[in-house]
């Protein structure tokens, strides 16, 4: 009467030894996760980025009948599309055969003038309708430029623009469609702080909106990002200054991947920078990468890093290579049709130059 019958027994140790089984089940897999830097399927760890391409003596010099200075570089159609971050002609969008580098105009008349441009910002580039919209933040607009009509008139002067808010304005965007664009916005959270965010902006009633995915571990005063969109590949990417870490999202703003370098989130006392430009091309993600000092002594001042090296990923994230270029450049874009990457480069005596792109990722 007062002892456990047999069979009641013998399923209580099963109990106790599945118990211990899926214990120490768990414990492998979380270790076998660990290990292989995987998280979940959101999450991935690269801990060794190791597979490099040299290319210091393969870059070719551009040479051109333009003076300008550093420059942010765009691919439209047939034509390389240089806008100066500080201009040293009176307009400020250059524009090239992308081929041959032959000149063929420029545009973007410098002023506070009706038409012209007082502080420029990075370009959108409109591929499908063949339109510049350009950014400037010293009239708060963005004006539209439409490609043909810079070509046919070498005084065109755009009369279209979008004006822009005051507390929350699109920075650096790329176009979704005819009615939205979408990219990193500025929000002002007092006279002195700000913050940067996805956002997405309706051009049909001028209506700006935060948008999409934002990663839970990054702080908003950190959270400095670059952006690129490829409508091809159903993908945006956010490539961060502060942070060794891509978020891959689809179109609806929906996480697909976060893609961790070896330091991830942590930045000590922001000292380091890691992505500087990120572009979207051939089905690859192309992204310049500092990973060293974000302050740094040329011998006569402080100034801020730049990268040397551009990463290249596939649409998912994973690593492919590791182009070194031993210069350091500010700014490039790749010119998928010839199969090469143009950047302007700091230390050069030729600043514009370009090389091929390596063909064994």
């Amino acid at each position: 009467m007062g002892t456990t019958p047999v069979p009641i027994l013998s399923n209580y140790l099963t109990i106790i030894h599945m118990k211990k089984f899926l214990v120490i089940y768990m414990f492998f897999v979380i270790c076998f996760t660990g290990c292989s830097g995987v998280r979940s399927n959101t999450e991935k760890l690269q801990k060794k980025r190791n597979k490099i391409v040299n290319v210091q003596n393969d870059i070719v010099d551009i040479k051109t009948e333009v003076l300008f200075g550093t420059s942010l570089l765009y691919i439209i159609d047939d034509y390389l599309v240089l806008l100066e971050v500080a201009s040293k002609t009176p307009r400020c969008i250059h524009l090239f055969d992308k081929k041959t580098f032959r000149y063929i105009t420029s545009t973007g008349l410098l002023g506070r003038g009706p038409g012209e441009i007082t502080e420029p910002g990075n370009i959108g580039v409109d591929r499908q309708n063949r339109v510049l919209w350009v950014p400037d933040f010293g009239q708060k607009v963005i004006w539209k430029f439409p490609l043909d009509s810079i070509l046919e008139n070498e005084d065109f002067m755009p009369t279209e623009s979008l004006k822009l808010s005051d507390d929350l304005f699109i920075d650096r965007f790329e176009i979704l469609n005819d009615s939205i664009f979408i990219g990193k916005a500025v929000q002002f959270l007092n006279s002195n702080s700000y913050t940067t965010i996805m956002s997405k902006l309706n051009i049909r009633n001028n209506v700006i909106q935060e948008f999409g995915y934002a990663n839970p571990q990054l702080e908003d005063d950190k959270s400095i990002f670059l952006f690129a969109l490829s409508i091809a590949n159903n993908i945006y990417v956010n490539s961060y200054f502060k942070y060794d870490l891509l978020t891959i999202c689809d179109l609806e703003g929906n996480l697909l991947y976060n893609v961790y370098g070896p330091e991830g989130v942590k930045n000590d006392g922001n000292k380091k920078s890691y992505y500087f430009g990120i572009e979207i091309a051939d089905g690859k993600i192309f992204a310049s990468y500092i990973n060293d000092l974000a302050v740094v002594n040329d011998g006569s001042r402080l100034k801020g890093n730049i990268p040397s090296k551009i990463l290249i990923f596939n649409t998912q994230g994973d690593y492919l290579l590791t182009i070194e270029t031993e210069d350091k450049f500010s700014y490039f874009c790749v010119d998928e049709d010839n199969n090469r990457i143009i950047a302007y480069f700091e230390g050069r005596e030729e600043a514009l130059g370009y090389f091929n792109i390596p063909v064994k990722y």
